[in-house]
């Protein structure tokens, strides 16, 4: 109920008190949902119930944050990159955690991990072609959707596939980085 009340009250809230409201929004829905997980949940019991709030303040944190940059057409700074960051990795972490906690459910790590690939790769898809934002948000879709294909190969394979895939994808992103100037391909490569 907390983490719902915080989202209304974001949702409603002057302009003027917007990232306050955001943050703190974020942070106690987050911690809400991690103490619950961590004291009460019960895969056989809440599963469903779980993996659907957590899908909900993901979509909503993600959606909020991407809709209000690209209406105001803001820059993104280091603290948007680090809310991002966090919101994709607590919805990936718990969401492994869950399916990996589920009996029956331990195969589809990997699925959900190339899961997560294709949502931001979506998302940077519409980004690009819509012409919605500026690069820097198109482009820390694309570091999403590479940090998560690199994550699920392994997931599924071992030994020498995935230090194979993990160098290709480092000469991929070199390239990149280096053909198009953009250095944080560059630096995401080493």
């Amino acid at each position: 109920y907390i983490a719902i009340i915080n989202i209304g009250i974001l949702a409603v809230s002057a302009k003027k008190y917007w990232k306050s409201l955001f943050y703190s929004s974020f942070f106690f829905t987050w911690i809400s949902f991690a103490g619950w997980y961590l004291s009460r949940y019960q895969s056989s019991q809440d599963f469903t119930l779980a993996l659907t709030f957590l899908s909900i303040f993901f979509v909503i944190f993600y959606a909020t944050f991407l809709v209000y940059k690209l209406i105001n057409h803001e820059l993104l700074g280091v603290e948007n990159v680090f809310f991002i960051l966090t919101n994709s990795f607590i919805f990936y972490g718990f969401g492994y955690s869950m399916l990996d906690g589920k009996s029956g459910w331990e195969n589809t790590l990997g699925l959900f991990t190339m899961f997560n690939a294709f949502l931001h790769f979506g998302i940077g898809f519409l980004i690009k072609q819509f012409k919605l934002g500026d690069k820097t948000v198109f482009y820390l879709t694309v570091i999403l959707v590479l940090t998560f294909l690199s994550i699920a190969f392994p997931i599924q394979t071992d030994g020498k596939w995935t230090a194979l895939f993990w160098t290709a994808e480092a000469f991929a992103l070199f390239w990149i980085g280096r053909t198009k100037k953009i250095g944080l391909f560059e630096n995401y490569s080493y």
